[in-house]
C-alpha cells in the first residue's frame, strides 16, 4: 500500500490519532485490540515517513502514537539533565538551530544539505530537525524528533515494541531495556510494505522513565516521495543509531519545552 502524505495541521492529525486510539484499543475483545495495534503501527510508519520525506509543518504529528503530556510541576531542568523536571527556573526552549547543530555534530564525516527544523522556541509542539546527509556513498534523509510520552502506558509500549512481521514487513527489530530503565527500539524496515520500491527506513526510538521520547529515522534516499534510492542501505548502522538517539542532549531538549 502506498505511503500516505497527510497535509493536515499538526493539531488536527494529533486529535485524529488520539481519537483513533480511544476507538480501537479496547480490552474486552482481543481481536479488536490486535486490529487496532496493526492499524496504529501502520499509521505511525506512514507519518514518520512523511517527516523524513520533508513534509514540514506537520512534522511529528502522532509519531509513535505518542501522547503529549505536561510535566506535573511545569518546570524544566537545564538541557542535558536527566530525570524528571526539578524546581529550577525554566530555561529557554530549544531552537531549531540548536537541534540541527546537535544533529550535525553527531553525524560521521560527510556533507549535509537541505536542513530544516522547528524547535520549542518556534511554538512547535513536536520539535524536529531534518537534513540530507552524504558520506560519499549516496545522499540520505535523516531526521531526529522529540516529544513527551506517558511512560508505561499503551502508547509507550506500542512505540518500543517490535511489530509482528505479518503486520509490518521488516528485516530486523530489537527492543531492549537500558540500564537506566529507558526502553530502546532499533528497527530496520521499508517505506513500502509490499517492497515495490527498495527504499529502506531504519529508525531508533528511545522512551525514558521521565517521559522523554526521542526518535531518529533515516532512509537510503534523499527523500521518500519521488526520490530514487541512492545507496543500498541508510548511512547509520544500528550501533550509530543507538549512540545518537541515547545522547543526553536530546533529553535535555525535551525538558526545555514549555
Amino acid at each position: 500500500m502506498p505511503v500516505e502524505h497527510d497535509q493536515d495541521p499538526f493539531e488536527t492529525r494529533l486529535g485524529h490519532a488520539l481519537r483513533d486510539a480511544g476507538d480501537h484499543f479496547t480490552t474486552d475483545r482481543s481481536a479488536l485490540v490486535d486490529g487496532g495495534l496493526a492499524r496504529g503501527r501502520r499509521q505511525r510508519l506512514r507519518r514518520r515517513t512523511a517527516v523524513v520525506g520533508g513534509v514540514a509543518g506537520v512534522a511529528l504529528a502522532g509519531v509513535g502514537g505518542t501522547l503529549l503530556t505536561p510535566w506535573d510541576d511545569g518546570a524544566a531542568p537545564r538541557p542535558g539533565t536527566p530525570g524528571r523536571p526539578s524546581a529550577q527556573a525554566p530555561v529557554a526552549p530549544v531552537t531549531g538551530h540548536e537541534l540541527l547543530e546537535s544533529l550535525e555534530d553527531m553525524l560521521p564525516a560527510g556533507e549535509v544539505s537541505g536542513q530544516e527544523a522547528k524547535g520549542g522556541a518556534d511554538r512547535s509542539p513536536a520539535p524536529y530537525a531534518r537534513l540530507v546527509f552524504d558520506d560519499g556513498k549516496g545522499a540520505a534523509a535523516v531526521v531526529v524528533g522529540l516529544d513527551r510520552i506517558a511512560f508505561g502506558g499503551q502508547h509507550a509500549r506500542q512505540t518500543v515494541d517490535c511489530p509482528d512481521r505479518t503486520l509490518v514487513r521488516h528485516d530486523a527489530c530489537v527492543s531492549t531495556e537500558l540500564a537506566d530503565g529507558s526502553l530502546l527500539k532499533l528497527f530496520q524496515g521499508y517505506v513500502y510494505g509490499d517492497r515495490r520500491a527498495k527504499t529502506k527506513l531504519w529508525s531508533a526510538d528511545l522512551v525514558t522513565p521521565a517521559g522523554q521520547h526521542v526518535f531518529v529515522t533515516e532512509l537510503n534516499a534523499a527523500a521518500e516521495k519521488d526520490s530514487p534510492v541512492t545507496r543500498p542501505e541508510p548511512p547509520l548502522s544500528t550501533a550509530r543509531l543507538k549512540k545518537l538517539v541515547t545522547d543526553p542532549v536530546w533529553r535535555g531538549y525535551v525538558d526545555s519545552l514549555p
